[in-house]
């Protein structure tokens, strides 16, 4: 989440490490992702919580930074699991390529198929119509 969303928040500053940043390409940074970030904002209030996963995916070669100096390897994709303390959530997968103009409700998908990517355990979560209708998808 981004760290507006934690504003006021007394933990805030743990959001703002560089372990908490990776290389994301603007039209998605500044489309789908954006977007999906604002959604989950509206959609939450002080009894209707609603909880975040972020991850990165390394399912193809990217270039690196430019001018960079030292070795690193840039996520593929990155994914979002917006769930609640039911075990229901709505999972999206979002290409590093995804155009700026992408509906990030058009980048949902099972929870299963999120977990079949990353190379780590992750919780199985229920996918909720109610949780995408939340999200205003």
């Amino acid at each position: 989440m981004p760290l507006a969303s934690f504003a006021g928040h007394k933990n805030w500053a743990e959001l703002n490490y560089l372990s908490n940043i990776t290389p994301q390409k603007s039209a998605l940074n500044q489309g789908s992702w954006v977007a999906l970030e604002v959604a989950v904002r509206k959609a939450v209030s002080f009894r209707n919580s609603l909880y975040v996963i972020t991850g990165t995916l390394y399912l193809e070669p990217e270039k690196p930074l430019p001018g960079a100096d030292e070795t690193h390897t840039i996520p593929s994709a990155y994914f979002k699991v917006v769930y609640d303390l039911n075990g229901n959530a709505a999972s999206f997968f979002f290409d590093q390529d995804l155009p700026r103009k992408a509906n990030y409700c058009e980048q949902q998908t099972s929870n299963k198929n999120i977990n079949n990517k990353t190379s780590y355990t992750m919780p199985s979560f229920a996918d909720s119509r109610e949780i995408l209708k939340r999200l205003g998808c």
